[in-house]
């Protein structure tokens, strides 16, 4: 038995994915372009934008995409307790 297949026996629940928890992060990804977007295109693409606004953004859509194509639950949820303490460092 390999170890996928062990896994799989022990926890047949992490592989399963979870379709709601799937489409509310793939609608916030969209949210989080849009948002990408529109800080380009309203206030503007100076160097303060930049690294205050999207790199932050981009990488949360991208972390956010990934969670999406993976779609198991624990994953997704360890994703959203990652950006939880992220909003510690965005604090002023």
């Amino acid at each position: 038995m390999t170890d996928e297949e062990y896994r799989k026996k022990i926890h047949p629940e992490l592989d399963t994915r979870s379709w709601p928890l799937t489409i509310t992060t793939a609608v916030l990804f969209i949210l989080v372009l849009v948002g990408i977007v529109a800080s380009w295109r309203y206030l503007g693409h100076d160097l303060y934008i930049i690294g205050s606004v999207i790199v932050p953004a981009s990488i949360t859509a991208f972390l956010l995409l990934v969670a999406t194509i993976n779609g198991r639950k624990h994953v997704i949820k360890e994703f959203y307790a990652g950006i939880l303490e992220l909003i510690f460092w965005w604090r002023p």
